[in-house]
Order: C-alpha cells, then sequence, then structure tokens
C-alpha cells in the first residue's frame, strides 16, 4: 500500500488520492501505520470485502459526489514495479488520452515474461490512432485460464491484465451502470447519503445485502 501511495504521488498530489480498505484491515498495525499519515477524507471504508467491484464503485461515488468531472486513476496495491518512473509516465500517457476523449477508458497492460494461469489477460485488437502509436482497443479479456490456453493466447499476443485503469469518472459509473445495474442501484443510497449524518449507517446497510462481484469479470 505504501509503495502504491509513493508511486502515484509522483503523478498525483496525495490530498487527490483515496485510499480504499476493508474495517477487517484495522487488525493490522501495519495498515493502521501506513493509512495514519494520509490527508483528511482521503481513506474510504468498506464495511466487509466484497470483492472489487464494490471496492472500486464506492470511492467513486465519494468522487463523483466531489469531483463530477475528474480524470481518475486506480491503482491495485498488490503490485510490484521496480521501474517506476517508466511506469508513472505510462500513467501519465493514459490520462492524456481520456483528456482528448472521455468516453475512453484506458487499461494498462504488461508483457508476460510466463503463462501464469492465477493472472487475468488482455488480448489486444487494432490500433487506435489517438493513442501516440501504443494504444490498442480490447479485443477480448480471459480471466485466469488454463496453463494451456494462457499459452496460446500469450502467442496471439496477450498481456497481463494489471487493472491499473485510467478514466473519467462518469464514464466508469457509467460502465457499471451498464453492465452490474443492480450493483450500480444498490450504491444509489450511498451516493445520497455522502456528507450528511447518515453517511456510515447507510454504507453499513447497503453493504450487508450486497453479494460479492468481480469487476474484471462482470464489468471489463
Amino acid at each position: 500500500l505504501e509503495h502504491t501511495l509513493e508511486r502515484a504521488e509522483k503523478l498525483i498530489p496525495a490530498q487527490r488520492l483515496l485510499v480504499v480498505i476493508a474495517k477487517e484491515h484495522f487488525q493490522f498495525e501495519e495498515v493502521r501505520r501506513q493509512i495514519a499519515s494520509r490527508p483528511p477524507g482521503c481513506v474510504v471504508i468498506q464495511p466487509k470485502n466484497k470483492d472489487t467491484a464494490p471496492g472500486i464503485a464506492l470511492p467513486l461515488m465519494y468522487l463523483y459526489k466531489r469531483f463530477p468531472n475528474a480524470r481518475v486513476a486506480l491503482f491495485p496495491s498488490d503490485h510490484f514495479v521496480l521501474e517506476e518512473d517508466v511506469f508513472m509516465r505510462h500513467v501519465d500517457q493514459a490520462f492524456r488520452v481520456v483528456e482528448r476523449d472521455g468516453s475512453r477508458i484506458v487499461l494498462l497492460g504488461m508483457e508476460p515474461n510466463e503463462p501464469d494461469p492465477d493472472f487475468g489477460y488482455i488480448v489486444p485488437g487494432e490500433s487506435m490512432a489517438d493513442s501516440e502509436g501504443t494504444g490498442r482497443k480490447v479485443e477480448f479479456f480471459v480471466e485466469k485460464p488454463t496453463m494451456e490456453m494462457a499459452e496460446r493466447i500469450i502467442r496471439r499476443g496477450a498481456l497481463w491484465n494489471t487493472l491499473v485503469l485510467v478514466f473519467k469518472c462518469q464514464t466508469l459509473l457509467e460502465a457499471i451502470q451498464q453492465t452490474t445495474p443492480d450493483l450500480y442501484r444498490s450504491f444509489q443510497p450511498i451516493l445520497q447519503a455522502i456528507g450528511t449524518p447518515d453517511e456510515h449507517r447507510v454504507i453499513e446497510q447497503v453493504y450487508h445485502g450486497l453479494r460479492p462481484i468481480n469487476f474484471s469479470k462482470r464489468v471489463l
């Protein structure tokens, strides 16, 4: 988590970074230490981990309430990145694509060094004219394939899905509404309650009846 925040701060001010954790993370002293220095209002707490789609949708509600036209980057905290400056230059390039066209959702892929059935894969399609020569359309996704399938799609040029996304807040919310309308509807009371005395009670109530939803499978 700490490394992810330091990496993101190469491009984004600390007061514009939201940290998303689940309530059960507080049992770990190291987590408490790492979030203690975050600016006020920058830690979003899920009552319970309900997989990645709610974990992305909840901070989006806060962002939409505060900065509805924001351009946003999503950084999973389980990555090790050696060449951080190179990595963040690609993120910056993705921001420029989204600045030119707010309907785009840009996803970073990484060349695999071996087939691994525990990863998600992107099979890239045709090149995008507006992406400075490196952008490709997504032909399709393969989530945690068999070893045989991983080998086959890597030969077709498949990339590891980093789940590092850059997008306009409204655009990703519309994608969530289209692909997981049940999740989108259930989060509307949260959107209304943010900033009110009922905020935490409503989030607890919504999460109590929420089923886990995987973002890669259901939204991407």
